[in-house]
């Protein structure tokens, strides 16, 4: 499932370059988390987020968990397709006029 509603959607920023601190990795925003917990716990996946002149893409998808002994992030790439959307279109997706 997707990162909670509230950090998500407007006026939350989560998906528009400013990552919950919380639900992000290396300035990479979990675009998907435990579907229990929802929480940076069980680890998540993360994405870059690139905001284009016309087009919104996601890319470089890793899993990523917290290493309790090392106090640190480790991030594994996943073998994934890019994502690109209309960047007026996903402003509205996630409830803003304009990004």
């Amino acid at each position: 499932m997707g990162p909670p509603q509230a950090i998500v959607l407007a006026p939350g920023r989560h998906f528009l370059g400013d990552p919950d601190p919380e639900l992000s990795a290396e300035g990479r925003p979990a675009v998907l988390v435990c579907s229990i917990c929802a929480g940076w716990g069980c680890g998540f996946i993360s994405a870059r987020i690139d905001i284009g002149e016309r087009a919104v893409t996601w890319s470089d998808f890793g899993t990523t968990n917290w290493e309790w002994g090392l106090d640190e992030w480790t991030i594994n790439p996943i073998d994934a397709e890019r994502f690109e959307f209309d960047r007026r279109e996903y402003a509205a997706a996630l409830g803003f006029d304009k990004i």
